[in-house]
C-alpha cells in the first residue's frame, strides 16, 4: 500500500461499501465527526473513510495537509471506539494538491477492487448554480482542465445528506446514483450548523483576547483543541513556552530538550519520560523525535505511522499548555539522520532555543563512544566523524537507568547534566518497552484475540483505538510451501510485521526437529516482530525423506538461505518471481 501510511486496511469491517466523506476538515468539528457516525448508523455504508485534501493552490490559507490529516487522525481515535468503522486515509495528503473528485474515486476504485465506493454530500451542493456534470480533472498529459463529471455521475453512487435551508425535490434528476441517506425506522439524523470557518474565526478571537482555547471548547474534540493550541494554528500570533531554566550555554535562550526514538509505538513510559523531562525543571519544552526510516530496523513502522501515534500519545495525555510536542523533522527523509545533523536541522529552524539531547546512562557504558558517532558527509556522502562536534555544540540531559551506573559524568563531556528532581521529588522509571507491546500484539493477533487486551493500559487509550482500528500491528503469514513462497494476504514490508510459518511436509523436512532447526536458523534473519512458527506434521520421516528433491534440500544450511531469501522476500529486496 503505498505512501508512508497506509489507506484504511482493505480487509477491515464486516462489508464492501465504503462511504467516501472528503473534505479540508481545517480543522475536523464535532459536527465532522457526527456526519461520519450518522453515515455508519444509517445502515448504508459499512465503512467511512474521512479523506482530507491535499494542498489547495486556490485556497493558499489552508492550513498544510499534514496538520489537517494529523488533527482528524487524533479527532477519530479519541473520539471513537476502536470499533467504530471510522478512517482517516492519507490519499490525499501526501500529494503535490488536492484530486479532483472523479479521479480520487476512480484510483481508490483501482487500489481496492473488492470494494463499492461512494461519495458523500449534502443537498447543499445540488442548489442552483451548481452542476456536479461540469466538474474538471486535469488531462494526465497536457494537465489540462477536462470535464469528467458526467463521468463522476455515472460510474460512482452518491449518498445525499439532507441539509435544512436547501431542499432538494427531484434527486435522480442530478443522477441516476443519487439517494438520500436514510435512518433506520425510529431514528431522526442528527445534524448540524457548525463549520470549520467558524472555529478558525473563534480560534483568533480567543487567543487574541484570552490567551487560551476556551472559545473553541466543545466545538472540537480536547485532542484536537490541544494540537490547534500546541500548533499555533489560526493565531495571528502564536506564543512560545516562556524561558524559565538555566542553561549551561549562559545565554538566555529556552531550553528544548530533544527525546529522540523510534516509538514503535510510545508508550506510557514514554509519555512519562517526556513529562518528567519538563517537570525537573531541566529543560522549559519537551520535544518527542520519531525517527526516519531505518535500513537497519527495516521492521519499523513507516514514520508517518509513528509520527502519528506520537502526535496521538502527546495531545490525548497532556493539557494544550504543558510544553510538550512532537516534530516531523525527520517524517518525509529518506533515512533517519544523525543525532548530529537532527540538532543542527532543529536549531537551524529555531536560533532562539537551546537544544539538549536526552540520553540514558546506558548510552555511556564501557564500549560506547559518543566521540565516534558519524554523520553522512553532504557532498560525498560518505560517513564522517561528528561526535567531537556533537558533545561541542550542545548540551546533553542524561537520564539514571538502573543497572547503568556512571561515577563521572563529565568525563563523556562538559555539556552533561543530570535529570535530577527538584524539591525532594522522586523520579519515575518503567522498563515498559515498545517491544514489549509488539510482542505482545503478536501474541493476540496469534491467539485469535483481537481486542489486544494484552496491550491496554500500556499505550494511551488513543494510541490504542488507533492501533486496534487499523491493525497497526497485525502480523501477516508468509507459507513456505513446495519450495514456493506464497503471501497469504496483502504484504506492505513497511507497516505490517509478518509470521512465517513452515509447513514441515510440504518443504520437506520431514522430521518436527529439522523444521525446529531450520525456524532456528532463520530466527537471526527475521528479526523482532517477524515470529517464526512451525508446524509440526506427524508423518513417517522416512517417507516425509523419501520426498526430498533437488529443490528441497532438508539440511539446515539450505533452510538458512531459504528462510533467509524470504525474509528478503518481505522487506522488497527480492524478485518473488525469482
Amino acid at each position: 500500500m503505498g505512501g508512508y501510511l497506509s489507506s484504511p486496511k482493505e480487509d477491515g469491517g464486516k462489508g464492501n461499501r465504503i462511504a467516501i466523506l472528503g473534505g479540508a476538515f481545517d480543522p475536523p468539528t464535532a459536527n465532522h465527526l457526527m456526519c461520519a457516525a450518522e453515515v455508519i448508523h444509517s445502515g448504508m455504508a459499512d465503512e467511512v473513510w474521512l479523506m482530507p485534501c491535499g494542498p489547495r493552490p486556490d485556497k493558499p490559507k489552508l492550513s498544510k495537509a499534514l496538520d489537517r490529516y494529523i488533527m482528524t487522525q487524533i479527532s477519530v481515535s479519541s473520539h471513537f471506539s476502536a470499533e467504530m468503522p471510522i478512517h482517516v486515509s492519507d490519499f490525499e495528503v501526501l500529494r503535490e494538491e488536492a484530486m479532483a473528485t472523479y479521479d480520487l474515486l476512480r484510483l481508490l476504485k483501482e487500489k481496492y477492487p473488492g470494494k463499492l465506493f461512494s461519495f458523500v454530500i449534502g443537498t447543499d451542493w445540488l442548489q442552483p448554480g451548481t452542476d456536479i456534470r461540469a466538474w474538471t480533472s486535469k488531462c494526465p498529459e497536457t494537465g489540462s482542465e477536462i470535464v469528467t463529471g458526467d463521468k463522476l455521475l455515472d460510474q460512482f453512487d452518491f449518498l445525499v445528506i439532507n441539509r435544512p435551508g436547501y431542499d432538494v425535490e427531484d434527486l435522480k434528476s442530478f443522477g441516476r446514483r443519487m439517494t438520500f441517506l436514510t435512518m433506520p425506522e425510529g431514528i431522526h439524523l442528527m445534524e448540524g450548523n457548525l463549520s470549520s470557518t467558524e472555529v478558525r474565526k473563534r480560534t483568533e478571537k480567543s487567543f487574541s483576547e484570552y490567551q487560551s482555547p476556551e472559545l473553541i471548547e466543545g466545538l472540537v474534540t480536547p485532542s484536537c483543541l490541544t494540537y490547534v493550541s500546541r500548533s499555533g494554528l489560526y493565531q495571528s500570533s502564536p506564543s512560545k513556552p516562556v524561558r524559565r531554566t538555566n542553561n549551561t550555554s549562559g545565554n538566555q535562550k529556552r531550553n528544548v530538550a530533544v527525546f529522540g526514538g523510534a516509538f514503535d509505538p510510545p508508550t506510557w513510559s514514554h509519555v512519562t519520560s517526556l513529562a518528567e523531562i519538563v517537570h525537573s525543571g531541566v529543560a522549559d519544552e519537551a520535544v518527542m523525535v520519531p525517527c526516519g526510516p531505518r535500513p537497519d530496523k527495516p521492521h519499523l513502522r513507516s514514520p508517518l505511522v509513528r509520527y502519528t501515534m506520537c502526535q496521538l500519545a502527546v495531545n490525548s495525555s497532556f493539557s494544550h499548555s504543558f510544553p510538550a510536542r512532537v516534530s516531523n523533522l525527520e517524517v518525509f527523509e529518506e533515512e533517519a539522520l544523525a543525532t548530529y545533523d537532527s540538532l543542527c536541522r532543529l536549531r537551524d529552524q529555531d536560533p532562539d532555543a537551546n537544544f539538549m539531547f536526552v540520553i540514558g546512562t546506558d548510552w555511556l557504558q564501557p564500549g560506547a563512544d559518543l566521540r565516534s558517532w558519524t554523520s553522512k558527509d553532504p557532498v560525498t556522502g560518505k560517513e564522517i566523524v561528528t561526535g567531537d562536534k556533537l558533545l561541542e555544540e550542545f548540551d546533553f540531559i542524561v537520564v539514571k537507568r538502573p543497572g547503568y551506573e556512571v561515577e563521572d559524568l563529565k568525563a563523556f563531556g562538559p555539556r552533561m547534566m543530570w535529570m535530577n528532581m527538584p524539591d525532594g521529588m522522586k523520579s519515575t522509571d518503567s522498563n515498559l518497552s515498545s517491544t514489549e507491546v509488539r510482542r505482545r500484539a503478536d501474541l493476540s493477533y496469534r491467539a485469535g484475540e483481537e481486542k489486544l487486551q494484552l496491550l491496554d493500559g500500556l499505550i494511551p487509550p488513543a494510541v490504542f483505538n488507533y492501533i486496534k482500528r487499523e491493525q497497526i500491528y497485525k502480523p501477516t503469514d508468509l507459507i513456505i510451501s513446495g519450495g514456493s513462497w506464497a503471501l497469504c494476504a496483502e504484504l506492505d514490508a513497511s507497516d505490517v510485521p509478518v509470521r512465517l510459518r513452515v509447513s514441515t511436509t510440504s518443504v520437506g523436512f520431514g522430521a518436527a526437529s529439522r523444521a525446529a532447526a531450520a525456524a532456528a536458523a532463520a530466527a537471526p534473519v527475521l528479526e523482532d516482530p517477524y515470529q517464526v512458527a512451525v508446524e509440526e506434521a506427524e508423518v513417517d520421516e522416512h517417507e516425509a525423506d523419501e520426498e526430498v528433491g533437488d529443490d528441497c534440500d532438508p539440511n539446515v544450511a539450505d533452510a538458512r538461505e531459504r528462510l533467509g531469501r524470504v525474509a528478503m522476500l518481505v522487506l522488497g529486496e527480492a524478485d518473488p518471481q525469482e
